[in-house]
């Protein structure tokens, strides 16, 4: 028996040994192997963690090195597990594996390094694993759903219908063993046996022994599913008899994924330094990010992993994707696309879309409506600069109010968007882009909102003229100055007068129009169950018999207007330009008689 010990490139041959101070093979059949040496230090001077020892056709990967002082010299202890170990850090999607159990052997070790061996299961076999997970849990689950038991040679791997010789070996206290100690386990249905030998006997992980002592008054036929003995000095084994059933999780595939790896998954959960924390659902449809730079929770939509809440730590924005139920929100200020609200209450509206107007270049007027304390106004905005005349770089206008200004040929002016306090409007981040309707977007094309904290992008809009068209709003008045509703029809003129009302105080309705020289001109519906109205009268008239016409005049006008008649006996008959036609007779007087 010799040792070799290779770096960890696994070509390099480092070391020849013949022999070390002391070594434990362990092998089981439920996947089980390592092995533990200690050599002297002055041999293996530059072994490292990583390299890769090999005995016989076992071969293991060094994992642990100690080192101790003593007079003799530092022996390093080192603790191998085999390579097979490997599959345990290389992962396997879920998948559903069916047919041959060699084909099936040589899909889950494709890339792995690992090639099958012998395979001496045959039949149809299949196995569904829900969940991603290791490579060497994947190789064991088949193994068990094929009942096969696996063995290593070298870097391949047999899938056998049996480990180890069917024929019993004979171990008895009056040919081959001087001690022996037995530990039975009935849970496990196992018997654990310290063989110390007389003479060299060769046992396998797998081999049938009968175990006969006459001091013990023990005669039994097993097998060995369980192996632990010094390869150098096999005269001293321990090992475990009983009925060996392959399962689909095993103590080695336990004490592996109890270890914490980077990047491996505990119940949907892993953990490695580029992600940091991931959490996801075991059919796919969801996870969880979380990290110092990331916080997302994603959904699976038409096959592709999208964010529905997540965090942006540069931009300082949670973004919520969907549909939120909330009892209350707080929010300086509010987005929202087409949607219906069922219950909504707000102290002031306005549907002004200055903001987006200037992004988009518009200068067309803004129309739109405000809502606040108890108005409601109609209200259209004209940019101002429409009025500019535009002169050469650098010269100063005086624009129709009295404002002097500088302005570029074709400049039109701007001004920062204020909020409802008075307080100046800023991007959150630079806008370098915008949506079809007008939402600016950063340079990554999110959309980006407005703050009240100062950054280096103010919020821009035209400058504007704004005239109230309509407005609806309690005034007071009335015989008992109570709140009226009235509304007001009309921008007016520079005197608030020219406009039109409606309106009702406690006894009478009214339409009512004001006219630019502050004459109130009514039509009153009264309670008395009349209309009042202010109709013109005559101011002249002209009766001109020969050509059978009627010119006259109404009051506050200078326009001449015509009347057609014609004379009968004692009847006149009068015609209006749109036909109608009243007759009028005049009766009494000397003629009648």
């Amino acid at each position: 028996m010799s040792l070799k010990i290779y770096a960890s490139d696994k070509t390099t041959l480092k070391y020849t040994l013949d022999a070390v101070q002391a070594s434990r093979l362990h092998q089981s059949l439920n996947g089980e192997c390592t092995f533990d040496l200690t050599m002297p230090g002055r041999l293996v001077q530059n072994i490292a963690i990583g390299d890769e020892i090999r005995l016989g056709d076992l071969y293991f990967d060094v994992v642990r090195i100690g080192k101790s002082g003593q007079a003799t010299g530092t022996p390093f202890t080192v603790s191998c597990e085999h390579i097979s170990y490997e599959l345990a850090d290389m992962e396997q999607d879920a998948a559903h594996f069916s047919g041959d159990p060699a084909i099936v052997l040589a899909t889950i070790l494709a890339g792995t390094g690992f090639s099958v061996g012998t395979v001496t299961i045959t039949g149809d076999w299949s196995i569904t694993i829900n969940q991603t997970t290791s490579k060497r849990d994947a190789l064991q689950q088949w193994a068990a759903a094929c009942g096969a038991e696996i063995s290593y040679y070298q870097r391949s791997i047999n899938f056998l219908t049996r480990v180890g010789s069917a024929v019993a070996v004979n171990l008895s206290d009056t040919e081959n063993v001087s001690s022996l100690s037995v530990t039975l386990d009935s849970r496990s249905d196992t018997q654990s046996y310290a063989v110390q030998l007389s003479r060299l006997q060769h046992l396998d992980l797998g081999d049938a022994v009968t175990i006969t002592y006459t001091s013990l008054n023990l005669n039994t036929t097993t097998r060995v599913i369980t192996l632990d003995y010094d390869p150098f000095h096999p005269w001293a084994i321990s090992m475990v008899t009983g009925d060996y059933v392959p399962n689909f999780t095993n103590a080695v595939t336990a004490a592996l994924e109890a270890r914490l790896k980077e990047g491996a998954p505990y119940f949907g959960v892993t953990i490695d330094k580029e992600t940091g924390l991931k959490i996801l659902r075991s059919d796919g449809a969801s996870e969880a990010i979380f990290n110092s730079d990331r916080f997302t929770m994603r959904a699976l939509i038409d096959g592709v992993m999208k964010d529905r809440i997540y965090f942006d730590p540069i931009t300082g924005d949670y973004v919520f994707d969907g549909a939120l139920g909330a009892d209350a929100i707080l929010t300086a200020s509010l987005y929202a696309e087409n949607g219906d609200v069922a219950e909504l209450t707000v102290d002031r509206l306005s549907t002004s879309r200055r903001t987006r107007k200037y992004i988009l270049g518009d200068t067309s007027d803004d129309n739109f409506v405000r809502i606040q304390d108890n108005y409601i106004q109609l209200v259209t905005a004209t940019v101002k600069s429409l009025n500019y005349i535009a002169t050469e770089d650098g010269d100063p206008v005086l624009t129709e109010y009295g404002e002097q200004i500088t302005l570029e040929a074709g400049q039109i002016a701007t001004e920062q968007a204020l909020n409802r306090y008075g307080q100046g409007l800023y991007w959150q981040r630079e806008p370098v882009g915008h949506t079809a309707d007008g939402y600016p977007t950063d340079n990554q094309g999110r959309q980006i909102y407005a703050t009240t904290e100062e950054t280096d992008w103010p919020v821009l809009v035209y400058q504007y003229t704004e005239l109230v068209k309509s407005q609806y709003a309690f005034e007071r008045g009335g015989l008992a100055n109570n709140y009226l509703p009235k509304l007001v029809m009309g921008a007016g003129d520079e005197n608030g007068n020219s406009k039109g009302y409606i309106f009702k105080d406690e006894t009478a309705f009214y339409l009512r129009y004001v006219s630019k020289l502050a004459k109130n001109v009514d039509i009153v519906f009264s309670d008395e169950g009349f209309v009042d109205a202010m109709h013109r009268r005559l101011a002249s008239c002209q009766i001109d018999k020969d050509r059978g016409l009627v010119l006259y005049t109404l009051e506050g006008s200078g326009a001449v207007m015509a009347l057609n008649f014609t004379e009968d006996g004692n009847t006149a008959t009068f015609v209006w330009p749109d036909g109608h036609t009243c007759e009028i007779e005049i009766s009494g007087g000397e003629e009648d008689e």
